[in-house]
């Protein structure tokens, strides 16, 4: 992702941003899996606090 922002716009701050935006848009999208459902679908019991 850094690679190419930097290669096609050939700016370090344009590719820093878009990795940034990369990881908070990751961790939005991973704040919304269900966990323990997901723990239990795998076949491991969950824990008692998660």
């Amino acid at each position: 992702m850094f690679g190419l922002v930097f290669q096609f716009f050939g700016s370090y701050r344009l590719a820093i941003i878009s990795l940034i935006i990369f990881f908070v848009v990751g961790a939005c999208v991973l704040a919304f899996v269900p966990i323990r459902k997901a723990i239990e679908q795998a076949g491991n019991i969950p824990p008692d606090l998660l």
